[in-house]
């Protein structure tokens, strides 16, 4: 599996092409965005509340919906982050990679089925059931071009999914790819408390 490089930007040369807006030098109402990351345990992810800070309207809007995924999520943890860690991988966004992969962890996956989705070798492992190869081949499949995704790829996932679950499966696939964009060409750093859990769920650090 790919090693990656998350520094601490407050201590050392940042590569991100904007400044981050700290919460000092923020507004009340971009605090109190900060406060619900902090609350809903988003606080590893705060590099992308920073830079969006720049627009605070925007920040509000992506915070919603960052929000509304956190808490009424339809969609089992295990196959959102297939789901994610498969779009990231295709889309080569370190950024999300690092900080899926534990979650994907504590979602019951191992690093093995984690690798196996990054390196693109999943078909070859036999853990990983009828539901997890439909969600993972569907995030390949848009992700790459979503005008091709068959009608007996998508029944596939309809043996298993509600409406309400396809729904929301399709949007955390295709926000995906917003995000790995935007973390990708405004250059954000790796948190240290996500370089930190990546450590932890394997055992790499990126020198």
């Amino acid at each position: 599996m790919t090693e990656f490089a998350p520094g601490d930007s407050r201590l050392e040369a940042t590569m991100a092409r904007l400044p981050y807006i700290s919460r000092e030098e923020a507004t009340d109402e971009v605090r109190g965005v900060y406060d619900e990351f902090h609350e809903a345990g988003l606080t590893k992810f705060i590099h992308q509340a920073e830079t969006l800070a720049h627009h605070p309207p925007l920040l509000r809007a992506v915070a919603d919906l960052l929000l509304a995924y956190y808490h009424h999520s339809v969609v089992p943890k295990r196959q959102l982050e297939l789901a994610v860690l498969a779009v990231s991988a295709r889309n080569a966004c370190e950024y999300c990679v690092v900080h899926h992969t534990p979650q994907a962890v504590d979602s019951g996956l191992t690093i093995e089925h984690v690798n196996a989705v990054i390196d693109g070798t999943w078909r070859e492992v036999d853990a990983f059931d009828e539901l997890d190869r439909a969600v993972i081949a569907y995030a390949e499949q848009v992700t790459a071009d979503a005008n091709r995704v068959d009608d007996e790829l998508f029944a596939q996932l309809r043996e298993h999914f509600d409406d309400k679950q396809v729904l929301e499966l399709t949007m955390r696939i295709t926000t995906c790819t917003f995000f790995n964009k935007f973390n990708d060409v405004l250059r954000l750093d790796v948190e240290p408390i996500a370089a930190s859990l990546f450590e932890t769920a394997t055992g790499h650090q990126h020198a």
